[in-house]
């Protein structure tokens, strides 16, 4: 996606002793600020690295006993004026105000205060200067949101930092997934919408995971023979309970009209029928308890046996201890004679039995040990097994012994009441009508589990939508792959032949000049050419400086980079580096911005100015001479 933020300071105010200490007008394109050193070049790059969103860690004397300080600025051609206190604390939140510095104070009640942390009502200033660039807000792989401080990181060049690092140096720990994601994000290379896709297929997968969980606890509830329980079984169960009942009521009626011999007679031999089931039911049940007490005499001893090897097992372990231990004593008398040993035989070493004279490390006895051990391990494993499928079967033995147990007792009071003395007639009525309440009070169960059965249903069908989704989902990541590889190797290809042209201009470093390779590692936090990253400390503040200007150049170009088009230089010349060096690089800057087609603007400091640029539209505020400052306290 598009997104072409953009970043253009048009004034900055600081308050402080009363008073407005700096008050200073800046323009598009190439801002320079020019003093000599410490006359406080640097605290106006503080202070707009802070009123933008950046922390500062221990403010300059001068700087510290400000007040306010006040950011007339565009945001992608709006205009804005930030507010912030300068307070000696981490995290100071930041007033914004829609419109020109001139009138945000008389309009204060317009001003919208925004914290440094976002919170369950309340936007972060991160959060709305995101907003209002139209950019994209970002998580890092451990989650942590992208800040403006963040961004800045890679925005602003100060003094402090060491000049072999990309990113503004932090005193807390920085991490090398933070460091990927700033770079990753201002380059556009870090594919949002597949990070959104990915973000989706985790939030999926989670609630497929709890869908899960609920679905199995349900079953783990219900027991094994419901697994295939749902609505439309219930019913189909209903209507066949229903249908059975409808064919009993008609066997009553049936019985109604019958004479007493008739029925007398079938009742006889449903009587025999039964009483057959009932003697093949209890031989099967006797038959059940029996295999049921040897499963348990057979998983006692199984158990019993479990135990024995595990000791064994320990037992063999101390063996070898004591092993490893005795077979470095020294024997100068024979234990079992009490005859002295003699020192001088051959096989006596330090890696032999001071006693037999056998080599410690001897292969038979390793190989002894390892035998034992394996076969306890392997008798072990397969006693285990053996015992789970005891347990598994009495599970099942237990519930057989129930269900028949249940079964018998039903044809018992079947038997006794058709058996009975009473009217034959009287006992199969009374059968029938036990069968027809036995059958309604199966339907009233049937019907309580109808709603636990639209509950699975329900989740069911959930459980299906959420796979197709997740399905989806990762296909639409598979296909971005090739996308963003693609775009991957087209910027990388471009960052690393625009440096290349540029490097090659500095003819103070001949390693620069003769440069047939370059190289960046956000997560590393360095750069390398000819895969060499150490230079002279001026070389090294040079490469730095000029793979920022290339990234700007870059995002001039690529619609698709989110590099503000703002870039704060305050090292141009660090490190002890020569004034024809310097004046170079400045020229360099002019030349390649020159030919810009799209708005951008870099400030940037030196106590070295060109003197073909001094006194031109590119410089802003006057000339800091030694004993004066930038603040006028």
């Amino acid at each position: 996606m598009i997104y072409n933020p953009r970043i253009r300071i048009s004034r900055l105010i600081i308050v402080g002793y009363g008073k407005i200490v700096y008050d200073q007008v800046f323009h598009s394109g190439i801002n320079i600020i020019r003093g000599d050193n410490g006359t406080g070049k640097s605290t106006v790059m503080d202070f707009i690295f802070y009123v933008l969103g950046g922390e500062i860690k221990g403010w300059t004397r001068e700087a510290g006993g400000c007040d306010t300080v006040y950011c007339e600025l565009y945001l992608n051609d709006i205009i804005y004026t930030f507010i912030r206190d300068v307070e000696h604390k981490d995290k100071t939140k930041i007033s914004i105000y829609e419109g020109p510095y001139n009138k945000c104070n008389e309009n204060k009640h317009a001003w919208q205060v925004f914290p440094y942390s976002r919170s369950e009502h309340k936007k972060s200033f991160s959060q709305a200067i995101f907003d209002m660039l139209g950019m994209p807000y970002h998580k890092t792989e451990d989650q942590s949101n992208l800040t403006m401080h963040q961004i800045l990181r890679l925005i602003y060049l100060d003094q402090i930092t060491p000049p072999n690092m990309i990113f503004r140096q932090e005193e807390m720990f920085d991490s090398e997934s933070t460091r990927v994601a700033i770079g990753e994000y201002l380059l556009g290379l870090d594919n949002l919408v597949g990070h959104k896709l990915r973000q989706d297929l985790l939030q999926k997968n989670k609630d497929f995971d709890q869908i899960y969980g609920e679905l199995k606890a349900l079953y783990k509830f219900l027991g094994a023979h419901n697994v295939l329980l749902n609505v439309k079984s219930i019913i189909d169960e209903i209507a066949k309970v229903n249908s059975s009942i409808s064919l009993m009521r008609e066997q009553l009626e049936t019985l109604y009209k019958m004479r007493e011999s008739e029925v007398l007679k079938e009742a006889l031999q449903k009587a025999t029928l039964i009483r057959v089931t009932i003697e093949e039911d209890a031989k099967t049940l006797v038959l059940l308890q029996e295999e049921r007490q040897e499963c348990v005499s057979e998983l006692m001893d199984i158990e019993a046996f479990v135990v024995a090897i595990a000791n064994r097992l320990k037992c063999l372990d101390e063996s070898e201890t004591v092993y490893k231990t005795l077979g470095g004593v020294s024997f100068k008398y024979c234990p079992a004679c009490m005859s002295a040993i003699d020192d001088a035989i051959d096989d006596a070493s330090d890696n032999a039995c001071a006693l037999c004279k056998t080599k410690k490390d001897h292969p038979a006895k390793n190989l002894g040990y390892l035998k034992i051990r394996r076969d306890l391990e392997f008798q072990l494993v397969e006693s285990n097994k053996v015992a789970d499928t005891m347990k598994k079967r009495m599970i099942e033995t237990k519930a057989e012994l129930i269900r028949l147990s249940s079964a018998l007792d039903s044809n018992k009071a079947k038997y006794r009441m058709l058996t009975k003395g009473a009217s034959m007639y009287d006992a199969q009525a009374s059968t029938i009508l036990v069968d027809i309440g036995s059958a309604e009070k199966t339907i009233e169960n049937l019907n309580e589990k109808i709603s636990v059965a639209q509950e699975l249903d329900a989740l069911s069908a959930t459980k299906q939508s959420l796979q197709t989704e997740i399905n989806k989902l990762k296909e639409q990541l598979l296909r971005l792959v090739e996308v963003n590889a693609n775009r991957r190797n087209h910027v990388l290809k471009e960052l690393t032949d625009a440096m290349m042209n540029l490097i090659k201009l500095d003819d103070f470093e001949p390693e620069f000049v003769n440069s047939e390779d370059f190289e960046f590692d956000f997560g590393k936090n360095k750069t390398e050419i000819n895969g060499r990253s150490k230079f002279s400390a001026s070389s090294m503040v040079y490469l730095k400086n000029t793979f920022r200007l290339t990234i700007l150049l870059s995002s001039l170009t690529d619609k698709y980079i989110r590099f503000p088009r703002f870039l704060l230089m305050d090292n141009i010349e660090d490190k002890g580096m020569q004034p024809e060096r310097s004046q170079s690089f400045q020229h360099t800057i002019v030349d390649y911005c020159s030919d810009a087609k799209h708005p951008y603007q870099i400030i940037f400091t030196t106590s070295m100015i060109s003197e073909e640029l001094e006194g031109t539209d590119y410089c802003v505020g006057p000339f800091y001479k030694k004993g004066t400052h930038t603040l006028t306290i």
